[in-house]
């Protein structure tokens, strides 16, 4: 999980090894960022929550070093590029983390939106994915599939995207006023949010307004966009749901189908049988989720502000496509 802006990591998740030994179906995932302080104290042992157990932080760690961890803590948790000439006192294992072929630097778009970044094999990245380590918010759609093919085989989307959808629906959220625009209670939203970071599903959604929020957060943390940023200029463009249409089957397979799956929802939330309850329409909607289908490249207040209307467009023809 990476920083748009340097592309190194700010937190990993490990998954819970006495709950994978107990085949507990959604395993606990152990922040970094919470087991250093477990070791900065010199615990030797960490509390899971879900197997209702203590484990050895050398067990829960695996293959990855103390060492590494407090260079995690150094240079990582905060953002900084690593100066590896001057870290003398840097273990040469924690040091291959960062090659020169692979130090940190930002993340480069691809003119291609159909090309996907894969790690290298041998890398830190490649070695997290096989350790199953995510993140959902601020996450990569590729990476949350591959984590959540050993509990959700059949889910052709992400997991945690069908679990809002299902609780805002079983919550009253298509019969709500103003919903998608009337804030959540933030420590209620930032409870549930921690809880599906974790892929903790357990407990169900009872405001629809959280449901809402996080739903769009989701969309708006991904860590590239849905739609990606080498088609941004081109979706402002689009006057007509064809041309709509031909942009989308541009993008890689993973995108269609979440995007196509969100539209359907959003579909609904929209149907007369419902706007008679929400207030919120096609061009409501439509304003709410257009910030988070697309990023601008742009900084510039005047260029945002401008491009803000097209932008509501662009989405109210993929409205469109899915009459």
């Amino acid at each position: 999980v990476s920083t748009q802006s340097t592309g190194i990591p700010v937190n990993l998740f490990i998954p819970c090894s006495q709950c994978i030994f107990e085949d507990i179906k959604e395993p606990h995932l152990f922040s970094l960022t919470s087991i250093i302080p477990e070791i900065v104290e010199k615990k030797e042992t960490i509390l899971c929550p879900k197997a209702q157990t203590t484990i050895t932080i050398t067990d829960l760690l695996g293959d990855i070093s103390v060492e590494e961890i407090m260079f995690f803590k150094q240079h990582v948790a905060v953002a900084e590029v690593p100066d590896l000439s001057a870290a003398e006192k840097i273990p040469d294992r924690v040091k291959g983390i960062f090659t020169a072929d692979d130090t940190p630097r930002k993340r480069k778009e691809s003119k291609d939106p159909k090309e996907t970044l894969k790690p290298k094999r041998g890398t830190r990245a490649s070695i997290l994915m096989k350790k199953r380590a995510i993140l959902v918010y601020g996450g990569d759609l590729s990476l949350i599939m591959e984590y959540q093919k050993p509990t959700h085989p059949d889910q052709t989307i992400p997991y945690p995207l069908v679990y809002l959808v299902n609780n805002f629906k079983s919550s009253g959220g298509m019969r709500t006023e103003g919903i998608f625009r009337i804030p959540a209670n933030s420590s209620k939203l930032n409870e549930t949010k921690s809880k599906i970071n974790n892929f903790d599903f357990s407990s169900q959604i009872d405001d629809p307004h959280v449901a809402a929020g996080l739903l769009k957060l989701f969309f708006r943390e991904l860590h590239d966009p849905i739609i990606p940023v080498a088609l941004y200029d081109k979706c402002i463009k689009v006057n007509t749901a064809k041309e709509a249409q031909v942009l989308i089957n541009s993008l890689p397979a993973i995108n269609q189908k979440v995007l196509n799956y969100l539209m359907s929802f959003l579909k609904e939330v929209v149907a007369e049988e419902n706007r008679s309850y929400t207030k919120m329409g096609v061009s409501n909607v439509a304003l709410v989720f257009a910030p988070s289908i697309l990023r601008s490249p742009s900084s510039d207040p005047v260029v945002l502000m401008t491009n803000s209307n097209k932008e509501i467009e662009f989405v109210e023809c993929l409205f469109q496509l899915h009459q």
